[in-house]
């Protein structure tokens, strides 16, 4: 329905530390996706935009009237919905497009005020465009604006900036905000927004980020929140490991064992303990599994199996080394290893969710 109204609207002329880190990076290689496009709604959006883009035949004179009609008063409010839409799926990552937009959203925000009936939500639709286009300078200044801030008050809105930041490696920013949003009462506990803040303290990696977590992942437990990613309850263990914490990590992951990361951190835990007969009775009831059930095909990172041996040179005795041997040998014979990194598999995206489970969870939001 949006796509084809856009048809009839459109003219007819047409914190910087070793702790925290802030860096913009722009290297696509070190950009940590959370969160897919289709989770975000960015994938959606991005279809939109290819629309529009082709529907509107001068981008700029389009962006010239309607900065024009922004002035005339008797400009209605439907015009101005169906405008700013148009605008947010052709804007690009320039001072003119950003500032049309801002000059837009305050008009919305003084029309909106005068009309009481249904008002169009655009809070996640800038969000979109701000992670589509990679700004998250601009996303944290609309966000944070007096006058443009009380647009944005839907938790997917939240959801979309404070992944966009994770993404560039803001974190510092990711916490900041996370921090206003719960100190004022705009955020209550959210899994999908916890999962990027405890994300975000895996990724800075230390002492202070393990307490954090910790403390974190404590207040929701206590407080019954079962409704939880196991992702983020792995981010706070795989943290404590990375921190030589491995009685904490076990503590988390008390009564978990089959699901890959969580098996991943008891392996490393257990070699910091110098607990060595449970890892090999570990590799035997995978080794197990996998002859009884083909289609179980677990795999061992090759640099946690490294790590396991680092830890049995210094702890372990010649009989423990002859047998780590023994099963490495038969995991890399049977192909059940993988080059992934304890962070590749513990930072990697969610799966991509069924459409209806998505449309769900965004009119829960």
């Amino acid at each position: 329905m949006f796509l084809n109204r856009i048809r009839r609207s459109l003219p007819t002329a047409i914190l910087q530390s070793k702790e925290i880190i802030t860096s913009n990076s722009q290297n696509s290689q070190q950009i940590r996706c959370l969160y897919s496009g289709e989770e975000l709604g960015v994938k959606k959006y991005q279809d939109s935009r290819k629309v529009v883009e082709h529907a509107i035949a001068n981008h700029t004179f389009f962006k010239t009237q309607f900065r024009k009609q922004l002035m005339n008063v008797e400009y209605s409010l439907t015009h101005l919905e169906y405008g700013l839409k148009n605008l947010l799926h052709i804007m690009n990552n320039n001072d003119n497009d950003i500032s049309i937009l801002r000059d837009a959203l305050k008009t919305l925000i003084h029309k909106q005020n005068e009309y009481e009936g249904d008002k169009y939500r655009f809070d996640t639709v800038v969000m979109r465009a701000f992670h589509f286009l990679n700004m998250p300078d601009q996303a944290i200044e609309f966000f944070e604006d007096d006058a443009l801030g009380q647009l944005f008050n839907k938790v997917t809105s939240y959801q979309i900036l404070l992944d966009l930041l994770y993404e560039n490696e803001r974190y510092a920013d990711v916490l900041r905000i996370y921090g206003n949003l719960t100190m004022y009462g705009r955020l209550h506990k959210n899994k999908y927004i916890d999962v990027i803040v405890l994300a975000t303290y895996y990724r800075l990696n230390t002492p202070e980020a393990l307490e954090r977590a910790y403390a974190l992942w404590s207040q929701i437990t206590e407080t019954g929140n079962k409704v939880q990613f196991r992702k983020s309850r792995t981010f706070v263990a795989g943290l404590a490991v990375k921190q030589n914490r491995p009685e904490l990590a076990l503590k988390i992951l008390e009564g978990e064992t089959t699901y890959v990361t969580m098996r991943h951190i008891k392996l490393l835990a257990w070699a910091q303990l110098g607990q060595f007969d449970k890892i090999f009775e570990m590799f035997r009831i995978v080794l197990r599994r996998n002859q009884d059930e083909k289609k179980y095909s677990p795999e061992t990172s090759i640099a946690v199996l490294n790590d396991i041996e680092k830890s049995l040179k210094m702890k372990g005795s010649e009989d423990d080394r002859k047998q780590f041997r023994a099963l490495r040998e038969k995991i890399e014979s049977m192909e059940l290893v993988t080059k992934k990194s304890l962070d590749d598999l513990l930072c990697s995206p969610f799966p991509v969710l069924p459409q209806a489970h998505i449309y769900h969870k965004r009119t829960a939001n």
